[in-house]
C-alpha cells in the first residue's frame, strides 16, 4: 500500500511538471521548483514512515518474541538440573504441570514462528512492490529526463531565433525611422513647390489681368483713331466744298483754293498715319489675344502642376501615415518579441531547473530501488532463518 502511495505521488510530480511545462497553468509557472520540491519532500517523508513503519513492525513481531524466547531458552538451559531434580522430585501432578507448560510455551513458539513467517512474507511482498514502483518510477523518469532535453533544446533554438528576430525587427525599426524622415522632408518639399507654383500661378494671373488691360486700352486707341477717320473724312469734303467755292470765285477764290488743297493733303497724310496707327493697333491687339491664350494655357498648366503637386503632397502625407504605423507596429512587434525571449529564458530556466530535479529525484529513485532491493534479501533471509529454525511447513502454508 506504501509503495502504491509513493507510485502515486511520482505519478503527480510527472503530471505537475508536463502541465508546468506546456504552460496551462501558467500562473504556477514560478513557484513550480518549490512545488516540486514539496512533492519530493512528501516522497522521501513516505519512503522514510515505509522503513520506520517496516522496522518497528520487525521489532514488535520478531525480534522482541524472539529476545524472550531465547532468554526463557537460557533460563531453562542454566537451570536444567534444577528442573531435573525437581521433575524426579515432584509428584505426577508437577509433572504434568511441567508438560502443559512446556505445551503451552511449544504453542507459542509455533505460534511466534508462523507469526515471524507471515511478517516475513508481507515484508517481501512489501519489498518486491516497492522494487517495482521504484524500477517503473525509474523508467518514466528516464523518459522524462529525455523529453525535458529535447524541449530544452527546441527552447534554447527558439530562443535564437527570437534574438535573430529582435534583431531584424530593430534593423527595421531603424529603415522605418529613415523612411519616416525622408517622407517629412519630401513632404516639406512638395508644400515648398505647391507655394512657388502658387506663387507662379499669382504671377500669370496678375500679367494676364495687365494684358487685358492693354487689349482694353487698344480698343480705345481704336475708337479714337474711328473718330479721327470721321474727322479727315469731315475735313476732306470741306476741302472739297472749299475747292468748289473757290473754283465759282475764280481769281478771287485762288487763296481759298490753295488752303483747301492743303486742308486735303493734310487730311490724306493724317489719313495714312491713322491706317499706320490701326495696323499696329491690331497688331498689338492680335499679339494680346496670343498672349492671354497663351497666359491662360500657362495659368492651366501651372494649375495642373500645383493639383499635380497636392496630389503628391496627400500622397506623401498618406506615405507619412504608413510609415509612422509601419514604425509603431515594428517597436511593438520588437517589445513583443523582447518579452517573449525573456518569458522562454525564463520557461528554460525552468525547464533546467526541473531536468536538475528530476535527476536528483530518478538518483534518489535509484537509492530507493536498491533499498527495497536490500530489504527484498533481508525478507528471503529472514524466511531461510525461520526454516531453519523448523517453521518450512507452517511457511509454505502461509505462503
Amino acid at each position: 500500500m506504501v509503495g502504491g502511495v509513493v507510485l502515486g505521488i511520482s505519478l503527480a510530480k510527472l503530471w505537475y511538471l508536463q502541465r508546468v511545462v506546456n504552460h496551462e497553468w501558467r500562473g504556477e509557472l514560478v513557484f513550480s521548483q518549490w512545488n516540486y520540491g514539496a512533492l519530493m519532500l512528501c516522497d522521501v517523508a513516505m519512503v522514510l514512515i515505509l522503513w520506520v513503519m517496516l522496522w518497528r513492525r520487525y521489532q514488535i513481531t520478531l525480534v522482541r518474541p524472539m529476545g524472550q524466547l531465547a532468554e526463557m531458552i537460557t533460563r531453562l538451559r542454566g537451570h536444567r538440573s534444577q528442573v531435573s531434580t525437581e521433575i524426579l522430585r515432584g509428584s505426577c501432578e508437577d509433572i504434568q504441570e511441567l508438560a502443559r507448560a512446556t505445551s503451552a510455551l511449544v504453542n507459542q513458539v509455533n505460534a511466534l514462528i508462523t507469526h515471524g513467517h507471515e511478517v516475513g512474507q508481507r515484508l517481501l511482498e512489501t519489498s518486491h512492490s516497492a522494487f517495482a514502483a521504484s524500477k517503473h518510477q525509474s523508467t518514466l523518469l528516464s523518459e522524462y529526463v529525455t523529453a525535458s532535453d529535447v524541449m530544452a533544446r527546441n527552447l534554447r533554438d527558439l530562443v535564437m531565433t527570437a534574438q535573430q528576430i529582435s534583431a531584424d525587427g530593430q534593423a527595421a525599426v531603424e529603415v522605418a525611422s529613415r523612411t519616416m524622415e525622408l517622407a517629412e522632408q519630401g513632404q516639406q518639399a512638395v508644400m515648398l513647390v505647391a507655394q512657388s507654383i502658387d506663387d507662379i500661378r499669382q504671377a500669370f494671373q496678375r500679367n494676364s489681368d495687365k494684358i487685358l488691360a492693354l487689349g482694353r486700352h487698344s480698343e480705345q486707341i481704336h475708337d479714337v483713331a474711328a473718330a479721327i477717320d470721321r474727322m479727315i473724312e469731315d475735313t476732306k469734303l470741306i476741302a472739297f466744298n472749299a475747292t468748289i467755292e473757290a473754283a465759282r470765285a475764280r481769281n478771287e477764290g485762288r487763296g481759298f483754293g490753295v488752303v483747301a488743297m492743303e486742308m486735303k493733303r493734310l487730311a490724306d497724310e493724317v489719313c495714312d498715319s491713322t491706317e499706320d496707327m490701326k495696323e499696329v493697333i491690331h497688331e498689338i491687339q492680335s499679339a494680346s489675344s496670343l498672349l492671354v491664350l497663351g497666359t491662360e494655357e500657362d495659368m492651366n498648366t501651372v494649375s495642373h502642376g500645383a493639383r499635380l503637386a497636392e496630389d503628391a503632397g496627400e500622397v506623401l502625407a498618406q506615405i507619412l501615415a504608413m510609415a509612422t504605423l509601419t514604425t509603431e507596429s515594428v517597436q511593438r512587434m520588437a517589445s513583443a518579441t523582447h518579452q517573449h525571449i525573456h518569458a522562454s529564458e525564463q520557461v528554460l530556466h525552468a525547464v533546467d531547473t526541473a531536468n536538475q530535479s528530476t535527476r536528483r529525484f530518478a538518483q534518489e529513485s535509484t537509492q530507493i530501488a536498491v533499498a527495497a532491493a536490500e530489504l527484498s534479501l533481508l525478507a528471503e533471509g529472514l524466511r531461510q532463518l525461520l526454516v531453519r529454525f523448523g517453521g518450512e511447513g507452517v511457511w509454505e502454508q502461509s505462503s
